[in-house]
């Protein structure tokens, strides 16, 4: 048998294998399909209660998409068209994507934000508390008409006095939502410090905060303090806690290694929606 026969026959056989792979494969995804994940994302709110409104402002005062200017600035109050959304947006699990969003969400129960979304509409993707869904586009598209605007309101004050007077005014405004989280840690303290917390076998940072709470508050024997995480890095379980408190408390602590002594508030902001 010649050379080249005998290279025409083991060609021959490698691709039959190949093909026979790739059929086998094909079958047994068909029989066997990847399973995704697919979450209701607000079933954990009763919105016939009434209290609910969600609110959608631009992510960014610059580019994005041509959709989201259609729509606008918007709140959603009506409780059928929130249990409309409830229904529909029955959403599977999706990867972050790295380019901007357009929208950021915050749903509302009263006075209090309840939960935090941002929408990429040419990504088709929403991070709802830290988790990322596939949201098609047609889903943002029939909310087009349906909504309520409202105007995106920043206040700044570089006064304690002052930004309190304004704040408790917007408040009182009915036709005002203060996005506050139930209040503005500058509202009691007028100054921070930063701290830097290391556990290497913590990876979370939301439980490094809550034990550095704990750890405080066992030490030094009060609550009259709050705590804000500004830069984690998982990898060597190492916390950057920034802690808004009295300059009296930040003088006597020395319970982690101190980063940024005792610096003061020099501006006051607050943020709300205008409805309209």
């Amino acid at each position: 048998m010649s050379n080249l026969l005998k290279h025409i026959i083991f060609g021959f056989l490698v691709i039959s294998i190949i093909a026979g792979c790739q059929r086998k494969f094909h079958e047994q995804l068909a029989t066997d399909p990847i399973k995704v994940d697919t979450v209701q994302v607000f079933n954990d709110y009763d919105f016939n209660s009434g209290e609910y409104e969600l609110f959608g402002v631009y992510w960014s005062d610059f580019q994005r998409n041509s959709l989201a200017d259609s729509i606008g600035t918007f709140s959603i109050k009506d409780t059928v068209l929130l249990n409309k959304l409830k229904n529909n947006w029955k959403l599977e699990s999706h990867p972050h994507y790295e380019c901007g969003y357009d929208y950021k969400l915050y749903l509302a129960k009263g006075d209090s934000i309840v939960s935090i979304s941002f929408v990429n509409i040419l990504c088709e993707s929403i991070v709802i508390d830290d988790v990322g869904y596939r949201l098609e586009r047609d889903k943002i598209a029939s909310l087009y008409g349906e909504t309520d605007s409202i105007a995106h309101v920043r206040v700044v004050f570089y006064g304690q006095d002052l930004a309190i007077e304004y704040v408790e005014g917007m408040r009182a405004d009915k036709n005002v939502f203060v996005v506050d989280n139930g209040g503005y840690v500058w509202e009691k303290y007028v100054g921070y410090f930063e701290v830097t917390y290391t556990n290497t076998k913590l990876r979370d940072r939301k439980k490094a905060l809550v034990e550095v709470e704990k750890a405080i508050t066992k030490k030094y024997k009060t609550t009259d303090f709050e705590l804000e995480n500004i830069g984690s890095n998982s990898e060597t379980g190492t916390y950057k806690v920034r802690i808004y408190c009295h300059k009296a408390f930040a003088d006597e602590f020395d319970l982690y290694p101190i980063r940024k002594e005792y610096t003061y508030i020099i501006n006051y902001s607050m943020m709300g929606f205008q409805r309209r």
